[in-house]
């Protein structure tokens, strides 16, 4: 990995899932946004779901367990490994989700990438295969989900007041 960024290696784009947008802050707002466990709480995840951090360590060998939880009662529970951390410019992660024996895992990378005032934000899951990609774009919806828990961001950060 670059010392100053990190990447995912380009993989068979029939796993991979991009999801990206502009959003109207500095690279350092959404970093704190993604840094912090109480600020994840207030808009980690899709429209109507809500967030239970269990254990929360932002840094490379550290976790995030957590838990979704959807508007129709659901608990969807969580973890993440950080492998790589570059300070306001992006992370990467291992994750593994889901319910019961409907596991799924992937290889995560967020990048934010300023451009003039405003801060894109560059999400690439990776999964283990492509019936794993489109069980989770059928049965989690996660294309939408993802578009949903960036636009959460986008009016969290606007609230922050830098």
């Amino acid at each position: 990995m670059p010392t100053d960024r990190p990447y995912l290696r380009r993989v068979d784009p029939s796993r991979t899932l991009l999801i990206d947008r502009m959003i109207a802050a500095p690279p350092e707002r959404i970093w704190r946004a993604f840094s912090s466990a109480a600020a994840l709480a207030r808009w980690w995840g899709p429209d109507g779901f809500t967030l239970t951090t269990r254990s929360f360590d932002f840094r490379a060998g550290g976790a995030w367990d957590y838990v979704l939880h959807g508007p129709d009662g659901a608990d969807y529970p969580n973890h993440r490994t950080y492998t790589a951390i570059v300070p306001e410019m992006g992370y990467r992660y291992c994750q593994e989700g889901g319910r019961g024996d409907d596991r799924i895992a992937f290889e995560g990378e967020v990048r934010l990438e300023p451009v003039q005032d405003l801060t894109r934000i560059v999400i690439d899951l990776v999964f283990e295969s492509a019936a794993d990609l489109e069980k989770v774009m059928h049965d989690y919806r996660a294309l939408e989900g993802g578009r949903q828990t960036l636009a959460r961001l986008a009016g969290f950060v606007s609230r922050e007041t830098g």
